[in-house]
């Protein structure tokens, strides 16, 4: 069987829809399936894929020879997915906020469903650090200010507090054991928050992969798609909390999460169940 995805990552787009897209063909590929990966943007990360600007004036001649056609995309309009279909065998497509009414296919429910990378597979451990290192992630966009914001208020409580950033930060904050994540992978990426005692994190996939290591985390909401799960993850004790970055005492909301002693479960990740789902309804539709 032969997969094709679409996704689409960058400035302009966070990186969520790369990061989810990469851990569903990696849920593909644990059971024997061929994928091919297309992303539209400026990315510059080193995953395994085609970049390519896809959206405009698609090229249906992409989706020959492959079984199934998955599709990530904020802008996609419904006649792609349309044309998509028609060309293959089964459709699957990603939604967070039941953006159109997709043609016949499996629908991945983005707030419901936990697709997450290899990295972050197997058993969760339940976490037990004790240090004042703190991970910081805003995702993909650009919030220099307000990581310096929650920097300097987590440096108020605790003078000796260290901090590995995945996300921008202004050099004027950053002290001499900090450390900033350029274009690491997703191993160093889980390895990184396993140091860490506590994090701080937009609520999209970092979010995720955090809960699933078990690491205590306060969710920072940044945009309006990222409530529901960040309130399903904080109903269920998968994170210490939410705050919303428009608030203006947020920091202070954050840091007050932060010193709360509160037990976490992990998260279960669902890659590989998902992935061998779709694969057998693909092969009982043959």
């Amino acid at each position: 069987m032969k997969i094709v995805i679409f996704t689409e990552a960058g400035s302009a787009f966070g990186y969520g829809h790369l990061s989810r897209c990469t851990a569903l063909k990696q849920g593909f590929e644990e059971f024997g399936t061929n994928v091919t990966m297309y992303v539209r943007g400026d990315t510059t990360a080193q995953n395994e894929f085609v970049k390519t600007e896809w959206l405009d004036n698609f090229d249906t001649s992409l989706l020959e020879n492959f079984d199934v056609v998955v599709i990530d995309s904020y802008h996609a309009p419904k006649k792609l997915y349309e044309d998509a279909v028609k060309k293959v065998d089964f459709g699957v497509w990603f939604d967070d906020t039941n953006r159109i009414n997709y043609p016949t296919g499996r629908i991945i429910d983005g707030k419901n469903s936990v697709v997450l990378r290899k990295a972050f597979w197997g058993e969760s451990n339940l976490h037990s650090k004790k240090n004042a290192k703190f991970f910081i992630s805003f995702g993909g966009t650009d919030k220099k200010q307000e990581v310096s914001k929650i920097v300097k208020e987590i440096r108020k409580k605790n003078l000796n507090a260290s901090f590995i950033f995945a996300s921008e930060v202004p050099d004027e904050i950053l002290s001499v054991n900090d450390i900033i994540l350029t274009h690491a992978d997703e191993n160093s990426i889980a390895e990184a928050m396993k140091q860490c005692s506590k994090a701080v994190s937009a609520g999209g996939q970092t979010l995720l992969e955090l809960a699933a290591l078990g690491i205590p985390t306060v969710a920072v909401i940044i945009a309006e798609n990222q409530i529901g799960s960040s309130k399903r993850c904080m109903d269920a004790h998968h994170i210490l909390g939410l705050v919303d970055i428009t608030d203006t005492n947020w920091t202070l909301e954050a840091v007050s999460l932060l010193n709360k002693d509160k037990k976490i479960i992990p998260i279960e990740v669902q890659t590989k169940s998902i992935a061998n789902d779709i694969l057998n309804e693909v092969k009982q539709k043959k």
